[in-house]
């Protein structure tokens, strides 16, 4: 055989195997020790797909309370400027879960944290002019759907979960 045809099967044969580690990482969290870490890490970033999969959308809502009782919905889209996956990784704040599959607002730390952001958004929204007595953050869960992201976010599909209230 060739040195060249030698070395083609050996890039291949290394390919599939730390792609093969990367997705033994993914699943497992076991790798072989074999494979630099480094390698390993990079793989396991392109299985992304496979680290988390649901069959529900969600989205994080903010209810602004007028002193007359009336009830608008804040557009968070000014306070989420990012994409649709950034967004929602931002909004679920992960960062502060300790166990995966936690809800919004069922952790001290993360009520505390969805909290600080209910105190944000109304100074922030006092500044632009809307009196909010009440600000509410709930969390809307619905179906996902071959015809986009939010095209079961309509009342029949939609769940709601009450988050926090501020003050």
């Amino acid at each position: 055989m060739r040195p060249v045809r030698v070395l083609q099967h050996a890039v291949v044969v290394s390919a599939l195997l730390i792609v093969s580690s990367g997705f033994l990482f993914t699943m497992t969290a076991w790798h072989l020790p074999l494979i630099p870490l480094s390698l390993i890490h990079f793989s396991y970033a392109t299985m992304a797909p496979y680290q988390g999969y649901s069959t529900t959308n969600d989205t994080l809502i903010a209810r602004g309370i007028l002193e007359d009782g009336t009830t608008e919905e804040i557009d968070l889209s000014r306070y989420y400027p990012q994409s649709l996956g950034w967004n929602t990784i931002r909004m679920h704040m992960r960062t502060f879960k300790t166990v995966e599959g936690d809800r919004p607002g069922e952790l001290p730390a993360l009520r505390e944290k969805y909290r600080e952001l209910g105190m944000l958004l109304l100074d922030r929204e006092h500044a632009r002019g809307k009196q909010y007595n009440t600000i509410e953050l709930l969390w809307h869960e619905w179906p996902s759907s071959p015809a986009g992201y939010y095209a079961l976010h309509l009342p029949p599909y939609t769940e709601e979960e009450f988050i926090v209230r501020i003050p």
